[in-house]
């Protein structure tokens, strides 16, 4: 009876060597393995699960599946990208959507010359990617106002884009590179304007057989971009006097 008793209890004891240890965790290589895993689901566009330090994201690397539910401020961004680039929706990928609080009406993009209500505005940070162009933009909750914060094209170069709305200085700047330089009017944006007080009638930027009221006057200095080159005008404040501070050509890589 001892031997048979001693023989049983060696027999459980290498069973139980062969069982896993209960306490150690599997290893979770993807989003599937973290949600199967029983790990909170993010809500973000794509949904992300984070388990063990790694954060695991779901794969939507083709077009956005059909049963994924899209939120209207989201797709009002995806449209905003397709209208830019003139793709259609099946080019068009979402890669990002989070639910965002802005400081203002205006998303936290607004221009010197816009009036934005001082109110949080729930809305969501949209990025897309149509034709080779990827986008990243905000919305307010509804999709009722679209901005764009950044433009990255397909050769790695990026914008900071304000989307700052036109006031009469902008278009006269831009009708002004438009004649200059014969380029497409639609392909400028304006990244930003500053307010200032120009030292003279000429805005500063008289030539030596010139004659300039010197008289402070009050204008703007708009930068504008065409994503080949970067251009800094001067204007007074109703646009009727412009004149090119400078032109830079844009180089791949993050520029602002």
């Amino acid at each position: 009876m001892n031997i048979i008793a001693t023989t049983g209890m060696v027999l459980l004891l290498v069973l139980a060597g062969c069982v896993p240890g209960t306490g150690q965790a599997s290893e979770i290589n993807s989003f599937e393995e973290c949600v199967a895993a029983g790990n909170p689901v993010m809500e973000s566009y794509p949904e992300q699960c984070r388990a063990n330090g790694k954060t695991f994201v779901r794969d939507v690397s083709s077009e956005t599946p059909a049963n994924v539910p899209v939120p209207p401020a989201v797709e009002a961004a995806r449209s905003y990208a397709m209208e830019q680039t003139g793709a259609e929706k099946d080019d068009t990928i979402i890669l990002e959507a989070h639910e965002r609080e802005w400081t203002d009406s205006c998303l936290g993009l607004g221009g010197p010359a816009e009036s934005c209500l001082q109110a949080i505005t729930p809305g969501y940070e949209v990025v897309v990617v149509a034709n080779g162009i990827e986008f990243t933009l905000r919305t307010n909750e509804d999709g009722s106002a679209v901005r764009e914060e950044i433009r990255k094209t397909d050769d790695g170069s990026m914008k900071l884009i304000a989307n700052i709305p036109d006031t009469p200085a902008i278009v006269a700047a831009r009708a002004y590179l438009v004649e200059k330089y014969n380029v497409d009017e639609e392909k400028f944006l304006t990244i930003d304007v500053q307010e200032k007080d120009w030292t003279d009638g000429c805005l500063g930027l008289g030539g030596p057989e010139e004659s300039c009221l010197q008289a402070i006057t009050p204008g703007y200095q708009i930068t504008l971009t065409d994503m080949d080159y970067d251009y800094v005008v001067r204007t007074d404040l109703d646009g009727n006097s412009v004149r090119e501070e400078s032109r830079t050509e844009v180089e791949n890589g993050i520029l602002r």
